[in-house]
């Protein structure tokens, strides 16, 4: 009987082990399928992702196209002053007749800027602003 259970026990065995191979076969066909689908994800990601950079990069373009017309003096003026504005224009009117620019405030000196129709006076400084009045 050494025999019999012997060939029965290597019977087993060589079936246990076809069976592990199958099932590694089936678990390593699973990885590599599964690897594809995330990198598959992976790359439409990353173009979905490049394309959202593009559209902003555009965005922010056009955006800073837009602001720097405005900052130029292409853009249409308001049509209707602001209060401190009115206010600005009465003290560099009170201002002119009593004094030299040089004591005037950089709102004086800006509200005098707008009604000249100087592009780009909200940036200067009071130095900046005298330097252009006074030449």
């Amino acid at each position: 009987m050494g025999k019999q259970e012997s060939k029965k026990d290597r019977k087993a065995a060589a079936e246990a082990a076809e069976r592990s191979r199958k099932r590694a076969k089936k678990e390593a066909k699973l990885a590599k399928e599964k690897a594809k689908k995330d990198a598959k994800r992976a790359k439409e990601k990353a173009k979905k992702d490049a394309k959202r950079a593009k559209d902003k990069a555009k965005k922010d373009a056009k955006r800073a196209k837009k602001n720097s017309k405005k900052s130029s003096g292409d853009a249409p003026k308001k049509a209707t002053e602001s209060a401190t504005g009115a206010k600005s224009d009465q003290r560099a009117a009170a201002s002119d007749a009593n004094s030299s620019m040089s004591d005037w405030n950089v709102t004086a000196l800006r509200a005098k800027a707008r009604s000249e129709g100087l592009a780009g006076y909200s940036r200067m400084t009071k130095e900046e602003l005298l330097r252009h009045f006074t030449s």
